[in-house]
């Protein structure tokens, strides 16, 4: 009977048996990591609202990053393996978030002998932060947050650090200094702090509480909150503020949005998808406030701009994030919003690199989950020598999946000099439109009728010539 052949790709050794060594001889590595030579590789599935690739026979729906439907979902081919140099280097990744872990995927895939270390401002290991909402809504674990399992990181031969924060970066002798005391040299350095939220208001003593929802320690935090309040307001109405709203409705509690624009959802819908949006939040018994803001924060609630009052038990703030650049900006490195970096996420230091929210690629930072992991991408594959890889940023998009509710927007949703295809059935709630510039296709707009989401991503990545309708398939 032949036996299998199962192949390390820590250390390359193979090793025949009926299953693979539970430690690799050589190099150690877990029972998990190995390849059977000749089997055929998992299918993969790639979320193209987030950019999440995942393994099996069916897509993961709804995605367990950005809660995107079935719709959203394409088969990825197999990707060649990148070029190999295993060396002794020395990588250093502060930040635990997509950019960082991503930036550790590509550089293992690169360097099996190299030593990489990731940092991790908190106390938990890497997990899906666009998840917190669902986490808030449903009472998930941690363990159902983890991007990967806790032995991943032992198996990968990464030394993973958590609840310690690098407090200087020492550029000339290739160090940082860490909150407990230690130092750690480096080769190559990635900056991916992420951000941090931004609070319009602060806290005052014998006013209701202000929260964010940025971390597990927040979600923790206002999940005790939740259980013993009756009212809630959000500041903020983006995709965030909607489906933390949503997350405290169904722990029961009268929830209010205050949101500074016109309508919510400014940056993923127009007038009339947000309007549809909002009568169905208001159905389920959510309020919606458009062009205030919150002024202060008193005993029984919010004072908005215009006088009124909201009552409340708490205040979670959604307004946005601001980029972590200090680090950055004590060491000599040129920041504006973010930390400055081209195409290949090197900074103004040949040998430091930045990716994620604190990262600014051409004129803005980034903020995307889809983004983050790009860089990250990107950043690992050049820092471990491979020259080829550059950043292009994806096309941006959302999706906001309930029972009922179903929106996906991609693109350019705004701008005077657009012109618009849009297709309407009141009947049966669907609402679908295309934004055009010099008539291709360069943003898009679902609500109701989500199935066309693949389609008008791709449609919106190669500038597609507009359809003579928007039902054209």
């Amino acid at each position: 009977m032949e036996q299998n052949i199962w192949h390390c790709p820590i250390c390359g050794q193979d090793f025949p048996g009926d299953q693979p060594p539970e430690r690799c001889p050589i190099c150690g590595a877990g029972a998990s990591v190995f390849t059977k030579i000749g089997a055929s590789a998992a299918q993969q599935w790639r979320c193209l609202v987030c950019g999440q690739i995942f393994e099996g026979a069916e897509p993961p729906v709804p995605c367990p990053v950005c809660g995107a439907g079935r719709q959203a979902f394409e088969p990825q081919p197999q990707e060649e393996e990148p070029p190999r140099q295993d060396t002794d280097r020395r990588f250093v990744l502060i930040g635990g978030g997509a950019a960082g872990l991503e930036c550790a995927k590509a550089i293992r895939r690169r360097d099996k002998t190299a030593s990489i270390t990731l940092i991790c401002g908190e106390k938990q290991a890497p997990y899906n932060r666009p998840a917190l909402s669902d986490a808030l809504a449903d009472g998930l674990s941690l363990a159902a947050l983890l991007l990967q399992e806790p032995q991943w990181y032992e198996e990968q031969a990464i030394r993973l650090l958590t609840g310690v924060c690098c407090t200087e970066i020492l550029r000339e002798q290739k160090q940082i200094r860490l909150d407990n005391g230690e130092t750690l040299p480096y080769d190559k350095l990635l900056l991916a702090a992420g951000s941090q939220p931004f609070l319009p208001l602060k806290p005052q003593e014998g006013a209701v509480p202000l929260y964010a929802l940025r971390s597990y320690e927040d979600c923790l935090r206002l999940t005790q909150a939740a259980q013993g309040a009756n009212k809630a307001v959000i500041l903020g109405g983006g995709i965030l503020g909607v489906e933390a709203a949503l997350a405290l409705r169904e722990q029961g509690l009268r929830v209010t949005i205050a949101e500074r624009g016109p309508h919510i959802l400014i940056a993923q819908a127009d007038e009339n998808a947000a309007a549809l949006t909002a009568a169905w939040l208001n159905r389920r018994g959510i309020s919606i406030r458009c062009g205030v803001t919150g002024e202060a924060l008193l005993p029984e609630g919010l004072r908005l701009n215009d006088g009124s009052v909201l009552e409340a038990d708490f205040v979670l703030a959604a307004a946005g994030v601001r980029p972590q650049v200090a680090l950055a900006q004590a060491c000599g490195l040129a920041t504006d919003r973010g930390v400055l970096t081209d195409e290949t996420m090197v900074t103004s230091d040949p040998d430091i690199y930045a990716a994620g929210d604190c990262a600014q690629f051409q004129d803005r930072p980034g903020g995307l989950w889809s983004e983050a992991a790009a860089q990250g991408q990107v950043a690992g594959a050049q820092m471990a020598g491979d020259s080829q890889a550059v950043y292009t940023r994806p096309v941006p998009a959302a999706a906001l999946e309930e029972n009922g509710l179903s929106l996906f927007s991609c693109g350019l949703t705004r701008g005077a000099r657009l012109q618009t295809l849009t297709y309407e059935d009141a009947f049966s709630g669907v609402y679908k439109r295309l934004f055009l510039e010099d008539g291709k296709i360069v943003g898009g707009i679902l609500f109701g009728d989500t199935s066309q989401a693949g389609q008008l991503l791709n449609w919106v990545a190669s500038r597609r010539q507009a359809p003579a309708s928007i039902l054209e398939s």
